[in-house]
C-alpha cells in the first residue's frame, strides 16, 4: 500500500473536517474550506438542503467571503485581537466564516438557528481539536 503524499493528506482532513462540521448540527446547511487567495479546496451540502444559488454563484460568493475575510485579518488583527469568526444573517440563511490556520472554513445556517451556540458548542471544538491535530503533524 502506498503513503500518502503531504497534498492527499491534507485534502483528506479537509474533508474530514468539513463533514464533521456538517454532521454535528441538523442546522448546518453547507460546509466548505478555503485557502486565502480564494481557492476552494473542499465544499459539501446537507443532502436535504435547498439550494439557494447556482453552483457558479455559490462559488463566486465563496472566493468573495474569503477574500474580505482575509483582509479583515490583514487590516484589524492587530488592533481588535484574532478574529473568531464572522457573521452575516440575511432574510434566508446566515452565513459564518472562521479561520482554521492559514485557512478559512465558511459555512451557512438555517436561517432561525441558535448561531452562536451552535459555533461555541458544535464548530468551535472541532475546529480547535484539527488545528491541535494539524499543528502537531507540522512539529
Amino acid at each position: 500500500m502506498q503513503a500518502l503524499n503531504h497534498e492527499q493528506v491534507k485534502y483528506h482532513d479537509t474533508v474530514k473536517i468539513c463533514k464533521e462540521i456538517l454532521d454535528s448540527h441538523l442546522n448546518i446547511r453547507s460546509v466548505s474550506m478555503s485557502q486565502q487567495d480564494g481557492v476552494i479546496d473542499y465544499m459539501v451540502h446537507r443532502k436535504d438542503d435547498e439550494r439557494l444559488t447556482t453552483h457558479q454563484e455559490g462559488v463566486s460568493s465563496l472566493v468573495q467571503a474569503t477574500v474580505r475575510f482575509h483582509n479583515r485579518v490583514a487590516s484589524t488583527q492587530g488592533k481588535f485581537g484574532k478574529i473568531l469568526f464572522s457573521l452575516t444573517v440575511h432574510e434566508k440563511v446566515a452565513r459564518v466564516t472562521m479561520p482554521i490556520l492559514q485557512q478559512a472554513i465558511h459555512m451557512s445556517f438555517d436561517k432561525d438557528a441558535d448561531y452562536l451556540g451552535m459555533i461555541t458548542n458544535h464548530v468551535y471544538p472541532i475546529i480547535k481539536k484539527w488545528e491541535k491535530k494539524m499543528q502537531n503533524l507540522r512539529n
